[in-house]
């Protein structure tokens, strides 16, 4: 990274029983100082037509087919997202990692509208953890998605804690719509779960994760373990 014009890039696919389907290439935030203080740190993605010319998506996708193609031969199956760094001086597109697992992007396109003409890739994910018997054209779907008419412009900014202090959450935004005045001024609008209530650029999804939110999702999860044999 500090060798070239660094440019990050992230793509999600998923290993399926019939090939590797790939999405459209995102855009990637990383070690924005206002946003992390982790070294290399994640902060957001961002999707709309034409982010990256038509040689660097061609080559993102062809990178992503083959490496999940090999992903399949060594018995590993289901979502995985690629990082790239790239060159744009040079063209050049360099492998950052592979994370084998969901991951922070898979929101991205997993609302959106490309992936609702036919099912999110999340749903491919599950189909190949059950093992569940299914037809399917690959290169359809890959065809498809690579139309950069069927991408649809959308982003998200992950904001983390940049103090290196240990802090108690007293008070926290509310998650759901935000909407900001021509003055500036942002209120909280209403409760949503959909990142398409967001119509505008003046019009925010925001969601809240804290340690006491998590720690409450857990309690539930446990409570609904524990008496599941009701239901």
């Amino acid at each position: 990274m500090k060798r070239i014009n660094c440019k990050g890039s992230a793509v999600v696919a998923c290993v399926s029983r019939h090939g590797t389907i790939v999405a459209p290439l995102m855009t990637e935030l990383v070690e924005f100082k206002e946003l992390t203080s982790n070294i290399c740190g994640w902060c957001g993605n961002e999707i709309y037509p034409d982010a990256f010319n038509t040689t660097l998506r061609s080559k993102a996708r062809k990178y992503s087919k083959h490496f999940g193609d090999q992903l399949s031969k060594e018995g590993n199956k289901g979502y995985f997202e690629l990082d790239f760094l790239i060159d744009p001086d040079k063209g050049q597109m360099y492998l950052c990692k592979l994370n084998p697992r969901v991951t922070g992007a898979s929101s991205i396109t997993n609302h959106a509208v490309f992936a609702l003409a036919y099912a999110p890739l999340f749903v491919f994910h599950i189909l190949v953890k059950m093992d569940v018997d299914y037809d399917l054209n690959v290169n359809v779907i890959n065809i498809r998605w690579a139309k950069q008419e069927n991408v649809e412009g959308w982003s998200q900014l992950i904001i983390k804690h940049t103090e290196d202090t240990i802090e108690y959450v007293n008070e926290v935004p509310r998650s759901g719509i935000w909407k900001m005045f021509d003055n500036g001024h942002i209120q909280f609008d209403r409760m949503d779960t959909h990142r398409l209530a967001a119509e505008s650029e003046k019009v925010a999804f925001f969601l809240r994760i804290t340690e006491k939110m998590i720690i409450s999702m857990k309690a539930l999860i446990r409570e609904f373990l524990l008496h599941d044999d009701e239901l």
